[in-house]
């Protein structure tokens, strides 16, 4: 028997407690097989000891080991083993009598088991964070190899406890979990959220009344609602944080009451969000329809300014339409009102969203028309010389921003759309610039013009039939 301070031994047959979430009923007499995860060490073995369990094991719920130290607060023995170990004694070893046996290492003289003892005063190994499983003190554990966000992943929803949660991000140099596809929600959880000293806490669900717990927020990285809700729960964060905002955004998704729908709480206001934009697409497809039967009809369409009328007025056609679909191109599993769609329908849909903004473009065109026609006299011959310009660059501009947001269309809610943050609004805002700017000359020019044939012809220049207001009203 090893030399040490203390000594623990338990056995009896081995019974499957699962994630020991609530007490485990066959315990009674037996040695406890328990997965970690959801809850905190403590209550697992406090679930086997209710039911008069003599000893636990607590296997981790990845492949590789973890170690844990014996429970204060608790009088039964537990040991800790690989998610690889659990998974054999699961599928082999139940019923079958088991033997623990617990001794402090730090007084065997067995030293590299005892280097993995840290607190506050007791700091890890670079690459290595403290769990604090045992609130002053824990285990050093390894930082995940991976990707940034797998490691924050593992940080803050592993069901470490807030200081061992705030140690990993330190020391694993986390700083947030972002969601770049979501546009217009908070953009990281993130662990400089963390109220430590009390104060006003935020609750994922205000009215505790999740719904859909096993539900995934695809958004935030598949992350589980349940798992979103014990982060709420587990760490005091203020409720003024970004933190708590993308809480109450996101919690429609497990069935949350309250306004993190856009602001609608009820099934009958995220139906009106759905099919607002519909009647307003439905109109603009009118508008363009007739546009275009029109200038057809009247066989016009050899005249530059009527060509320009029926190319923005497809464009728009094209975006109206894809519009028009709102939410049913959406994820299905982002849980919108009426989405039915994946990624492909989303894809498309903010792919002919974005083709419908040419007709924006083409407004510069059509307003560079008249400006030429009106105040450089130009010919219809002389209009020709640059007409292809005025289609082939709009255009052109158009295809290209569509194409290039091809890997950013996702879910904005009531439709998909470029999710990236700023660059896909550039070509509008310069299209409405260089509008705005050639109409307010063009304008200044009327006035001037007609103020010149006011005085010759000695009229009102308050006139309603004045010229500017036949021109640009």
């Amino acid at each position: 028997m090893p030399t040490g301070r203390y000594y623990l031994h338990a056995s009896g047959q081995l019974v499957n407690c699962g994630l020991g979430l609530q007490n485990c009923a066959d315990a009674d007499g037996a040695i406890c097989l328990i997965q970690r995860g959801k809850n905190s060490i403590l209550e697992k073995l406090q679930a086997c000891e209710n039911e008069n369990g003599v000893g636990a094991i607590i296997y981790n719920n990845e492949t590789s080991n973890f170690m844990q130290w014996p429970e204060e607060n608790t009088t039964i023995p537990s040991v800790s083993i690989s998610g690889e170990g659990g998974g054999i004694l699961l599928n082999h070893f139940l019923g079958v009598p088991v033997e623990i046996m617990i001794w402090d290492y730090a007084y065997a003289n067995v030293t590299d088991v005892n280097e993995c003892r840290c607190s506050e005063n007791i700091s890890c190994a670079n690459g290595q964070f403290c769990n604090y499983n045992y609130d002053a003190y824990g285990y050093c554990e390894n930082c995940a190899n991976s990707s940034q966000k797998e490691i924050a992943m593992h940080c803050l929803f592993s069901g470490l406890p807030q200081k061992g949660a705030k140690s990993c991000a330190d020391k694993c140099d986390v700083e947030s979990i972002s969601c770049p596809t979501c546009k217009f929600c908070p953009k990281e959880i993130s662990v400089d959220n963390f109220h430590w000293d009390g104060g006003p806490k935020c609750d994922f669900c205000p009215n505790d009344d999740m719904k859909y717990p096993d539900r995934n927020i695809r958004m935030y990285g598949d992350i589980p609602c349940w798992n979103i809700y014990r982060f709420y729960n587990d760490y005091q964060i203020d409720s003024d944080s970004t933190n708590c905002k993308i809480a109450h955004s996101m919690n429609y998704v497990c069935g949350c009451t309250g306004a993190g729908y856009l602001g609608a709480n009820s099934e009958r206001k995220k139906a009106l969000l759905a099919w607002l934009p519909r009647v307003s697409a439905s109109l603009s497809i009118m508008g363009s329809s007739y546009i275009i039967i029109d200038v057809c009809r009247n066989k016009e369409l050899r005249i530059t300014l009527n060509q320009l009328l029926v190319a923005l007025s497809v464009f728009d056609l094209i975006g109206s339409i894809a519009y028009a679909f709102t939410t049913l191109p959406i994820y299905q599993e982002d849980f919108v009102y009426g989405a039915l769609g994946n990624k492909q329908t989303c894809i498309a849909q903010g792919y002919f969203i974005q083709i419908g903004t040419i007709s924006a473009l083409l407004n510069v065109s059509l307003s560079m028309y008249y400006l030429g026609r009106l105040k450089y006299s130009w010919s219809r011959h002389e209009m020709k010389k640059i007409k292809i310009f005025l289609f082939a660059v709009p255009i052109l501009v158009g295809l290209v921003f569509a194409g290039a947001g091809i890997p950013f269309y996702d879910n904005m809610f009531l439709w998909c759309n470029n999710s990236a943050k700023w660059w896909p609004e550039i070509p509008i805002i310069l299209a409405l610039i260089a509008a705005s700017t050639i109409m307010f000359t063009l304008y200044r020019h009327v006035s001037k013009e007609e103020k010149v044939m006011i005085m010759y012809r000695r009229g009102s220049i308050n006139s309603l039939d004045s010229m500017s207001n036949s021109v640009m009203w």
